[in-house]
């Protein structure tokens, strides 16, 4: 993490150029997608009732819940995806 801190310090000038030439939420997120190679999606899972966000070290992953049962999950390159629940929609596949 660490690395991504350096990495968005050192190019912050050129990142915030691309943002406001982009205009968009949607640009900003595609573009971050594109340099780290990312995968997300989104997954209903009945027994997902908490609210909040968490990272998990071992999958390499963060799961975001705004809405009880409705997860949305970001992976590093080489983390691990979620398996159980329903599939909204993902990238890597």
């Amino acid at each position: 993490m660490e690395e991504v801190r350096i990495f968005l310090i050192e190019h912050l000038s050129a990142w915030l150029l691309i943002c406001v030439l982009m205009g968009t939420i949607g640009g900003v997120i595609s573009y971050l997608i594109h340099l780290w190679d990312i995968k997300y999606g989104l997954l209903f899972r009945a027994e997902s009732w908490w609210i909040g966000v968490h990272w998990s070290p071992y999958n390499k992953r963060f799961c975001i819940n705004l809405i009880p049962m409705v997860t949305l999950w970001i992976a590093k390159k080489d983390g691990i995806t979620p398996e159980q629940g329903f599939d909204i929609y993902r990238n890597d596949k």
